[in-house]
């Protein structure tokens, strides 16, 4: 980890869990006026443009090599998975659940088995990287404004 660059060895696991919690910020975004979106454009939370470009650097960088990312782009990460959690305390999760009955057939297992596990890994990501990055002040004060405006709790 050099200033501001962060290097991490992209493995399967790792891939699968920021894919799927990009998916999930950009299905959110699509619920117009729902409470959730609208914070996330009215605190100018996710730039479309550099999720996407986020989205195929991951999708595209091979199993196990390495990945570099800007404070920028763990800022990004970090607000994904935040949101992604968020995003299941609401009827948008619901949303999801329905989508996946229609796809899969025992859907109530299925759905709970890929919710609680991609809910767990999004934790412990998020957990190391307040962990890692607690001195950088543009981190911390994401983590506040994450944990004031989106609190569904």
């Amino acid at each position: 980890m050099t200033a501001n660059k962060f290097h991490i060895q992209l493995t399967p696991v790792a891939r699968t869990l920021l894919i799927s919690a990009i998916s999930t910020v950009k299905f959110t975004l699509l619920h117009e006026n729902h409470p959730l979106e609208d914070a996330i454009y009215e605190n100018e939370l996710i730039n479309e443009e550099q999720l996407t470009e986020l989205y195929f650097r991951i999708k595209n960088t091979p199993d196990n090599e390495e990945i570099e990312f800007s404070l920028d782009d763990e800022i990004l990460i970090y607000t994904v998975l935040d949101v992604t959690c968020k995003t299941f305390l609401t009827n948008i999760g619901d949303d999801l659940k329905k989508i996946n009955s229609e796809v899969v057939e025992n859907d109530n297992e299925n759905y709970a088995e890929v919710r609680n596990t991609l809910l767990k890994g999004c934790r412990v990501v998020m957990e190391g990287m307040r962990n890692s990055l607690k001195d950088n002040k543009k981190f911390t004060e994401r983590v506040n404004l994450l944990n004031s405006i989106l609190d569904m709790e």
